[in-house]
């Protein structure tokens, strides 16, 4: 079995393909934490690999990770950069035993206290590639997300969980939902050099207590 993965402390640069893929994680406690990513997923022949980081099956949180400048030059093929994809592509199938693994209903994936700024289309999202396959349930919270060329947070294929407390500023969209996720207390919407200190200069720490006010919510994390 693949369980039990910890990825972290590390700094990625200047990658064609993803900073940080794990795939098959289908048991166990996984994570992906306290990593550095920048101008990673320029890569225009695998479209499987633009992005920062991703998850290709299973379950891992994901948290305390900085994901900068993603996907630079992908004109190629539009709506396939991600700074943080969870992909349910090639799993177990819903209910089915798979390759020694088992059934499984759904798998719980979780990102939060990320800061991902820059991304050619997508922020942080998920993927299913069949109705068939065993869905996400997300839970994506405390993550500051800055300029991306389309979505900020792009849901497909989840069932359940929540989208709460999370900055998205600058998006073309801020936030798109699928199936029965629910979103509260997101701040979607102001000019970031009123909300972030100096984003000029990659300083994402709030102006003031008051500049994500909009976000105000329940606590559901010690470190915010």
């Amino acid at each position: 079995s693949i369980k039990d993965i910890e990825v972290a402390n590390n700094r990625i640069e200047d990658t064609g393909g993803s900073a940080i893929s794990g795939k098959c994680w289908f048991e166990g406690t996984n994570s992906v934490h306290d990593n550095q990513s920048y101008r990673t997923g320029t890569n225009l022949v695998n479209s499987n690999s633009r992005s920062g980081m991703h998850l290709t099956g299973g379950t891992a949180s994901f948290y305390n990770n900085w994901v900068e400048d993603i996907g630079a030059g992908n004109t190629t093929a539009p709506g396939l950069v991600k700074a943080i994809r969870f992909a349910q592509d090639g799993g177990p199938p819903d209910n089915s035993a798979f390759n020694g693994y088992g059934p499984y209903d759904s798998f719980e994936v979780r990102a939060y206290n990320n800061v991902i700024v820059n991304s050619a289309d997508d922020g942080l999202a998920t993927y299913l590639s069949a109705a068939s396959v065993a869905g996400m349930v997300p839970y994506f919270y405390n993550n500051t997300i800055v300029t991306c060329g389309d979505r900020g947070i792009l849901l497909n294929g989840t069932e359940g969980g929540w989208v709460r407390n999370n900055i998205v500023l600058g998006c073309a969209t801020a936030i798109t939902l699928d199936g029965t996720t629910t979103k509260t207390s997101n701040l979607e919407s102001g000019a970031p050099s009123t909300i972030f200190v100096a984003p000029e200069a990659s300083n994402y720490h709030l102006a003031s207590e008051q500049a994500a006010s909009g976000s105000i919510g329940t606590d559901i994390a010690a470190t915010d």
